[in-house]
């Protein structure tokens, strides 16, 4: 079947004449405006606690293969989120639980990588015993059942 070229009976709109602006330039941009609510500012106390926290020297073992960390973050025990919602729950700093040292498991970065992808989870019994009983006076128990650690 033989076609016929296509005839347009209107123009493509990029054949029209050039689209006019709608405002100047330099109108219409709003400066930037300070935060409604400013950021607050993390506490002495706070931050030493962190700091704390992060502190684990070199050499220390993995609590997974033994291996030494070597400067990888530690891991806790319970989501750092459930801790927030803890905290506020119970009226105190969200700081107070997310840094304190029962909550955290040392682990090489591997090892942490491995746990935080779930293949494999870190072993329960990898926990140690302040690690549980702070889980359980939270009432997070249910954070160290098979879908976190095996």
């Amino acid at each position: 079947m033989k076609r016929s070229a296509l005839q347009r009976k209107t123009p493509l709109k990029g054949q029209q004449a050039a689209l006019k602006r709608r405002t100047q330039l330099g109108q219409g941009v709003k400066p930037l405006q300070p935060r409604a609510t400013p950021r607050k500012r993390e506490s002495d106390e706070a931050r030493n606690a962190r700091e704390a926290w992060h502190n684990v020297p070199d050499d220390a073992p993995c609590v997974a293969c033994g291996k030494p960390v070597r400067g990888a973050p530690p891991h806790h025990v319970v989501p750092k989120q459930v801790l927030k919602h803890v905290a506020e729950a119970r009226g105190i700093p969200a700081w107070f639980l997310l840094w304190d040292e029962r909550v955290r498991v040392i682990v090489c970065l591997p090892c942490h990588a491995a746990h935080e992808n779930a293949s494999p989870r870190l072993r329960f019994s990898c926990l140690s015993t302040p690690n549980l009983t702070s889980a359980s006076d939270l009432g997070c128990e249910r954070y160290l059942g098979p879908r976190y650690y095996r």
